[in-house]
């Protein structure tokens, strides 16, 4: 959970309006079903994965290329809106230089990789995840204090917005699972950790991820729905989202605008 995680509310807001959070919650289930899968695969496909090459070796297979593909992908995205949110707390907005911090992240995790293995990696991880959770922490504290102010002065209300969801829309939520995903790497830690271990901590990391995921949207909604209106006023949604952060900048829209300059 990081820029992804981060970006999820505008995004959510300026595709479904006031849906954000059952869309969220849609998105849960299916990762979860997924997660069941590769949970299923863990105790029942890897003792045979090595025997013979049928039918479901030969899949096997063929889903490791794509998800290696699908890595490169994922990687290369999630470190790009990473520099984009690093970049946007400078006021710097250079492709160049987003460029090079992207690639800078890649060495680094590369070499660390190449150079100590797995395990170092893990602790590295490990710190990085403590630290991130501190902060979602304190993100969702100042929420929950930011819409009960609001609501005990009566002025909670979520913006008057169409939530409609046309083809495109369906399209990019399918894509928003990709902030949702993760888990799929206890499928091959294998030799590193026994399966029962991998089940355990792969369904309790989706259970904790999926709760943050929730209160994180929910209260987040009304904020973004203000400022993030889907088709108000007759605006296509990348215009009004355009023309709202020109009147309510933040980092949220530094990123976005500096990800849509590069194509993204």
């Amino acid at each position: 959970m990081g820029s992804g995680f981060l970006v999820s509310a505008p995004l959510l807001a300026g595709i479904v309006g006031n849906l954000a959070v059952f869309a969220m919650g849609l998105l849960l289930v299916l990762a979860y079903l997924v997660g069941g899968a590769i949970r299923f695969n863990i105790r029942h496909f890897e003792p045979i994965e090595n025997d013979g090459h049928g039918a479901a070796q030969d899949t096997a297979f063929l889903s490791r290329i794509v998800l290696v593909l699908a890595y490169f992908i994922s990687v290369t995205y999630y470190l790009q809106l990473l520099a984009a949110f690093l970049l946007n707390v400078f006021d710097v907005d250079s492709e160049l230089t987003a460029n090079i911090v992207t690639t800078t992240f890649l060495v680094f995790i590369s070499g660390i990789g190449m150079w100590r293995g797995l395990s170092e990696l893990g602790t590295v991880e490990k710190y990085a995840t403590a630290l991130n959770l501190g902060m979602i922490g304190a993100l969702l504290v100042a929420l929950a204090v930011y819409n009960i102010k609001l609501l005990v002065g009566g002025n909670w209300e979520l913006a008057a917005i169409s939530s409609v969801i046309d083809f495109h829309d369906l399209r990019v939520l399918l894509g928003l699972l990709i902030v949702v995903q993760g888990f799929e790497t206890s499928r091959y830690l294998g030799s590193e950790y026994p399966a029962e271990q991998r089940i355990a901590t792969m369904r309790a990391a989706q259970l904790l991820s999926a709760t943050i995921y929730v209160l994180f949207i929910w209260p987040d909604n009304r904020a973004f729905s203000q400022g993030y209106g889907r088709r108000r006023y007759g605006h296509h949604r990348n215009d009004n989202a355009r023309s709202r952060c020109s009147s309510h900048p933040s980092h949220y829209c530094g990123a976005w605008q500096s990800i849509q300059r590069r194509g993204g």
